[in-house]
């Protein structure tokens, strides 16, 4: 990001404005934290704007590889859910609450895989 930055001539808060973010979190980012999807979406952009295609697509696959293992994470999570309730209705007798606290995690895991929420983590 720092390399970035000091190619097309910016100091830490043009940057930040730039990318409509608090200048702690260009500096924090510029220190090896690593930048969420979100951030890297706009970093993407922005290379894209001021001509350099090949960083761009660098910022790019980087979002999109947090972005599939966000999703993956979410898939794992909610298959263990499903695999609680069915264990809870296999019971004898069946644990029919058991089972509906399992699928209601299961609905808030499937409900976080909205496409505009998956940055977010669960």
């Amino acid at each position: 990001m720092k390399d970035f930055r000091r190619m097309i001539g910016d100091t830490q808060q043009q940057f930040a404005n730039r990318l409509k973010l608090a200048i702690s979190s260009v500096v924090r980012y510029e220190a090896g934290k690593k930048p969420d999807t979100a951030v890297l979406f706009k970093l993407a952009a922005s290379a894209q704007d001021e001509g350099h295609c090949q960083l761009a697509d660098i910022f790019f696959g980087a979002a999109s590889e947090e972005i599939g293992r966000v999703v993956y994470r979410r898939a794992v999570d909610a298959s263990i859910a499903l695999v609680h309730a069915e264990a809870a209705l296999r019971r004898d007798p069946p644990d029919v609450e058991t089972a509906l606290e399992d699928l209601r995690e299961l609905r808030a895991v499937l409900d976080s895989m909205d496409p505009s929420r998956v940055s977010e983590e669960p």
